[in-house]
């Protein structure tokens, strides 16, 4: 303490064995920062980046400090104005969704969980034994019943191909809609 007030400690001070370089030039302060070089003159020009020895280099350390300072600045006034979320809801929606996601592939590892490739695949084999089914449907009958004529074979495969026409228009508005038309017999 002196003077009845704490002492304070400054920030940071660059260390003699650093090995950043105490200044750099435009374009490399530019890289740094990730913004374009006349984005540093404007700073330059509002005190967030410091000047160097000479006015072709800027102080790295001094510049990068205010730089962090400026962007919690504009996080605080930011958050104070109630323009999107604070920092700390931003963190808790970012474990939120972090949990979800391994919650996911957890129960994907558990076999709990189809891929939408795994489904597609069980659909079209179900879709491909389905149609094999019904449409062997005529021959099947007319193998079991003799005398069926020629003509009674060609009405079943049209109803065959019927049924398989109007199962193809059901399941594309169930997909499409999450509703079915169908109604059951005793509707």
């Amino acid at each position: 303490m002196q003077n009845g007030k704490a002492a304070t400690k400054p920030v940071s001070k660059p260390r003699k064995t650093s090995k950043l370089p105490m200044y750099v030039g435009l374009q490399d302060l530019a890289d740094l920062m990730g913004i374009a070089k006349r984005t540093v003159s404007d700073w330059h020009s509002r005190g967030i980046v410091v000047s160097g020895p000479n006015s072709r280099q800027f102080d790295l350390i001094k510049s990068m400090q205010n730089y962090t300072k400026h962007l919690r600045d504009l996080a605080i006034a930011k958050e104070a104005e109630g323009k999107g979320p604070t920092y700390t809801q931003e963190k808790a929606q970012t474990e939120r969704v972090t949990r979800e996601i391994k919650e996911l592939e957890l129960r994907k590892l558990k076999g709990e969980l189809l891929t939408v490739q795994e489904v597609a695949a069980g659909w079209t084999a179900f879709a491909a034994i389905m149609k094999i089914t019904v449409m062997t449907l005529a021959s099947k009958a007319r193998a079991r019943l003799p005398h069926l004529t020629n003509h009674d074979g060609e009405v079943l495969r049209e109803v065959s191909r019927d049924i398989m026409t109007d199962l193809r228009e059901e399941i594309e508005i169930l997909v499409n809609t999450g509703e079915t038309a169908l109604q059951t017999p005793d509707e």
